[in-house]
């Protein structure tokens, strides 16, 4: 069951919602459209409020509800600009500036990155593999557990001769 507010039947019978009242009162066919609109065709909620029935409404007047209810959905901007003459001339110019230099913008970005990219890949192969830690420190005996050096927190047993490489 779809219900319709009298703001909107009236507007599609092109009348008044004070009409609308005067109507139910009344119940009384529209000098207008010839359309009863009598008491079996409106409900009354728990608020107070009147709503319509929308199936027992006339054919036409269901078509210009349907009409005026039906949200209209967004146009493109390129559509626009090749039918609405008036569109093209006034703000679709501004439109097309905005698109123009935002395009420009992210295409600048995407350019930037790319040579970001590249220039982190060239970088990346011209340089010398990464040193670890085998390249430059290795076993004296490599069979062996004894270091090549001497530990640095070793107790001091003469403080004037004291090395950590002798």
């Amino acid at each position: 069951m779809h219900l319709v507010k009298p703001s909107i039947l009236a507007q599609a019978l092109n009348t008044t919602t004070a009409a609308l009242k005067m109507r139910r009162r009344r119940v009384t066919k529209s000098s207008k459209s010839n359309h009863l609109v009598g008491a079996s065709e409106y409900i009354v909620t728990d608020s107070g409020r009147v709503k319509y029935l929308f199936d027992e409404l006339p054919p036409s007047v269901r078509a210009d509800v349907e009409k005026i209810t039906t949200k209209v959905t967004k146009q493109k901007h390129e559509d626009l600009m090749q039918r609405n003459f008036r569109y093209a001339n006034s703000i679709g110019k501004v439109n097309e500036r905005k698109k123009r230099l935002h395009q420009a913008e992210v295409d600048k970005r995407a350019k930037e990155l790319l040579e970001k990219e590249q220039m982190a890949a060239a970088r990346a192969r011209s340089r010398e593999p990464l040193r670890k830690e085998n390249n430059y420190i290795r076993w004296i005996h490599q069979h062996e557990m004894t270091p090549n050096w001497k530990p640095i927190h070793e107790t001091r047993t003469n403080k004037k001769k004291y090395s950590y490489y002798s």
